[in-house]
């Protein structure tokens, strides 16, 4: 396998394509249901806590899920507190419906960062950006 050998200009249209597709397939739906910072840091707490992740003992597995439960729950409740039984509930499954689609970016856009700069040899200079929000 060669390695890539475009222009800077090139490299800069790649760059701006992945970090548009980045920031339409992450942010676009965090915007789309206008998460309060709150629900924000409950909902990364739940994504951290996943236990869908290769070579975990079942150790480790029954203690993300309890976490990821344990943040569930506030969330729920903090969500029903402020906006009653009912709102709060419908509220929590909207918030819980992009978890999967988080996920799922998540994974295909580390895959894509690898391919970006491992097989490529694509040097992507917004680093921080990108761990921000890939590695969640």
């Amino acid at each position: 396998m060669g390695t890539y050998t475009g222009t800077d200009h090139e490299d800069a249209k790649l760059r701006k394509s992945f970090h548009t597709h980045l920031y339409a397939v992450v942010i676009d739906p965090i915007r789309r249901i206008k998460l309060t910072v709150e629900e924000l840091v409950l909902l990364k707490a739940i994504i951290f806590s996943n236990s869908a992740i290769e070579n975990l003992n079942s150790r480790d597995i029954k203690l993300l899920q309890t976490e990821s439960c344990r943040y569930s729950k506030i969330l729920l409740h903090s969500l029903q507190v402020r906006l009653g039984i009912l709102p709060g509930a419908k509220r929590f499954g909207d918030i819980l419906s992009i978890v999967s689609c988080l996920l799922k970016a998540a994974q295909q856009t580390r895959k894509s960062y690898i391919i970006l700069s491992g097989v490529l040899k694509l040097q992507i200079y917004d680093l921080a950006f990108i761990d921000a929000v890939v590695f969640v």
